[in-house]
């Protein structure tokens, strides 16, 4: 008999059983998988990373008090034309 027969004749449950076993093994494997460990965040809520605080601060940004997204870009503005001011004045003694 062909292989096409032979599925027609049994209604194409060789093939059914074959995955479905498959899959119950996949799914019995998973279920004996132990979960990821995640750290615990319970005692650790309130403290803060120092090494960001350091950057923040550095930036003149209170990590308490966040800034308004007006100030953010304000300062954002400075920065920008103070950068652009040190790079012009770079560029000109460069030049001599």
């Amino acid at each position: 008999m062909h292989t096409n027969q032979l599925h027609l004749h049994d209604g194409h449950r060789a093939a059914t059983t074959l995955f479905t076993l498959r899959y119950e093994a996949i799914k019995a494997m998973a279920a004996k998988r132990m979960p990821p460990v995640r750290p615990q965040l319970s005692g650790s809520v309130g403290v803060k990373n120092t090494k960001h605080l350091a950057v923040l601060s550095e930036s003149g940004i209170n990590y308490d008090r966040p800034m308004s997204p007006v100030q953010v870009a304000t300062l954002r503005a400075e920065r920008i034309a103070r950068e652009k001011k040190n790079a012009t004045a770079a560029g000109t003694t460069n030049v001599c």
